[in-house]
């Protein structure tokens, strides 16, 4: 993927598209920021980032805005206070902010409130991450026990039908 497709890709405009599956916003296969510098280069993540946390901004009631310098700032210390962090958790926190999950932003918005509401969300974050993982890991265990009993009944199944027509002697199979 080009950095030109990664910032159409993490548009603000998908954001909420991405928010309807949260399990995939944590375990899925969204780049963290990290990946993301590593990938696309500086400009490329901190001008997504910006996007991303623009949005938050602009939909407060705010009268007092962040300045451009405020908001090129806010996405450094994102992504330097948060390399682990998913693009997709980005996200996910600014339609969270949005719908009321961390509070009212009152009559201005500051990059200090924003930060504040993201370290709670990391926290968070990090423990749906381990739910999400331990729920999936728990349901492929289930699959692979459910797999193995119908192989089990199977064979089970097999042996039966062979000792009723009388294919193999009975005397020769194991307890």
């Amino acid at each position: 993927m080009t950095a030109q497709e990664f910032k159409t890709m993490y548009n603000s405009k998908y954001m909420y598209a991405y928010a309807m599956d949260e399990e995939r916003c944590h375990i899925g296969t969204a780049p963290t920021l990290a990946d993301s510098l590593h990938e696309y280069g500086r400009d490329c993540v901190l001008s997504v980032i910006d996007e991303i946390l623009y949005s938050l901004v602009t939909f407060t009631s705010a009268r007092v805005q962040l300045s451009q310098e405020q908001r090129g700032r806010l996405a450094w210390v994102v992504l330097t206070q948060y390399p682990r962090m998913r693009i997709t958790e980005l996200i996910l926190f600014v339609v969270k902010a949005q719908s009321g999950k961390f509070g009212k932003f009152y009559d201005r918005i500051d990059p200090i409130d924003i930060t504040t509401a993201l370290t709670k969300w990391w926290a968070e974050c990090q423990q749906l991450r381990n739910q999400y993982r331990l729920a999936r890991y728990e349901q492929e265990q289930e699959a692979s026990r459910d797999e193995s009993d119908r192989t089990h009944r199977a064979n089970i199944d097999e042996i039966r039908t062979m000792l009723l027509n009388g294919l193999c002697d009975p005397k020769k199979l194991k307890s």
